[in-house]
Formats: structure tokens, C-alpha cells, sequence
């Protein structure tokens, strides 16, 4: 996504739940009445979902949050 004056919309992403890094969004997709934004990992695209439905303070992707689900 990128914003009005041409820059890419960035979010903190947490990778492997600690360590949080700003990362550029590619898109978002929408899920049901929620939307969760797409991201680079290296070469590959993941979605990451908020730490807090409440409060967003970083985002994760689903094996981090969701750790024993697979």
C-alpha cells in the first residue's frame, strides 16, 4: 500500500515474537470483516495478524501467534 505522498505503509512485525522490525506492506486481503496485511519474509509472502485484537502493537504471523495449530 502506499500512501498519499508515495510512500510504502509500514507495520511492526514480529517474526518470531520478540524481536519487532518495521516492514513495507504489500497488500491486504480482506477476511471476513477484517482485512490482514501481506509481507516479504526474505523472498516469501506471508500474512501477519494483530498481537491484540484490542490494541495493535505489533504483528505476527500466524505460526508465532498460533503456535500449536499446525
Amino acid at each position: 500500500m502506499i500512501d498519499k505522498d508515495g510512500n510504502r505503509e509500514r507495520l511492526p512485525v514480529s517474526f518470531d515474537g520478540v524481536k519487532v522490525r518495521m516492514v513495507a506492506v504489500k497488500f491486504w486481503e480482506s477476511v471476513g470483516n477484517f482485512a490482514c496485511p501481506y509481507v516479504h519474509k526474505g523472498r516469501k509472502l506471508i500474512a501477519v495478524f494483530p498481537d491484540n485484537d484490542v490494541k495493535h502493537t505489533m504483528w505476527v504471523p500466524y505460526d508465532v501467534k498460533y503456535p500449536n495449530k499446525n
